[in-house]
């Protein structure tokens, strides 16, 4: 158990690498908060976790919303003590087209979740990972930052 004794946060935690992410740290002995702007789906991972016999919680939280940034590092570390790891994976897609025929709001929403919403984690994560004296954080990124794909240029931004 590579994890045991270990708190993680993991956002987009509701579907696919988020949860399975969270059931993976579980398995190696982490206590999980499994966090997504879906209710239902952070509820249904940590469902998934304790029916395995594993730790965890389930808090709604829109990352890109600085309030809800903190509250979620907050509610971890008031559940389990601290915090270890930070998984900051929350992330869309967004809407596709062309640069030209974007708008301003749908660039901006991209923008705030997988950007601001990492920077936001960070900025509330990173202090309580020193106050137990070190930890892990781990940023899900894509390809799409390296190479562009048509039609996707705010998700490659």
């Amino acid at each position: 158990m590579r994890l045991k004794g270990k708190v993680a946060l993991i956002t987009g935690a509701g579907s696919g690498m988020g949860r399975a992410a969270s059931v993976l740290f579980a398995r190696e002995g982490a206590k999980v908060a499994a966090i997504d702007v879906t209710e239902a789906s952070a509820a249904e991972t940590a469902r998934m976790i304790k029916s395995s016999g594993g730790e965890a919680i389930s808090l709604r939280a829109d990352v890109s919303d600085s309030e809800d940034s903190r509250a979620m590092v907050e509610e971890t570390v008031r559940a389990f003590g601290g915090l270890d790891v930070l998984y900051n994976n929350a992330g869309i897609e967004g809407e596709s087209g062309f640069i030209a025929q974007l708008s301003e709001e749908a660039f901006d929403r991209v923008i705030a979740i997988n950007l601001r919403g990492v920077w936001l984690g960070m900025k509330y994560g990173l202090p309580r990972i020193v106050e137990r004296g070190g930890g892990s954080v781990i940023n899900t990124a894509s390809v799409a930052g390296i190479v562009g794909l048509k039609g996707a240029a705010a998700y490659c931004a």
